[in-house]
């Protein structure tokens, strides 16, 4: 008797984790994929993880991640971004060396690989309906999302 009602006991906890985790993972990696344009980077990681301090004319050492063009179109030095080198991208390094976000839980792996692979392809803003990637000038009417309108908990650097 106390060896059946252990070992239901036991089978109870084996399906209840693996049912579980089975879902909490499917969730994740739904919000974790991260198509390797411009768009998808911005919506998933961007916003969320960076905006509420690099954002506009105040954001720390001129670091303004809020649209594409204030990202490519960068006067800071090393540069953002370099299309086609992440390894010479300064907003992949300073993620992928966990040196940002201050103040935050790091980035995790799935949303660096997505960031390194949106710099390694191209820095793609939008694409298109053949799936051909433009940058720039290319199909500039993609809709960038919003900044968020709440300020951030602490001050930033």
């Amino acid at each position: 008797m106390f060896l059946l009602r252990y070992l239901l006991t036991l089978l109870f906890i084996v399906v209840v984790l693996f049912c579980g985790s089975k879902h909490e993972l499917s969730d994740q990696t739904a919000f974790y994929h991260v198509a390797a344009i411009f768009t998808s980077v911005h919506t998933k990681i961007l916003i969320p993880e960076c905006i509420g301090c690099h954002s506009g004319k105040e954001a720390p050492h001129g670091i303004d991640l809020s649209s594409y063009s204030s990202i490519v179109e960068s006067s800071v030095f090393p540069p953002l971004v370099v299309p086609g080198d992440p390894n010479a991208s300064s907003l992949f390094l300073s993620v992928v060396d966990d040196e940002m976000p201050i103040r935050k839980i790091s980035l995790s792996f799935r949303q660096k690989l997505a960031l390194f692979e949106w710099i390694k392809l191209g820095v793609l803003e939008v694409v298109d309906d053949e799936g051909n990637g433009g940058g720039g000038g290319e199909g500039g009417d993609a809709e960038e999302p919003p900044p968020p309108e709440s300020e951030p908990d602490e001050p930033c650097d």
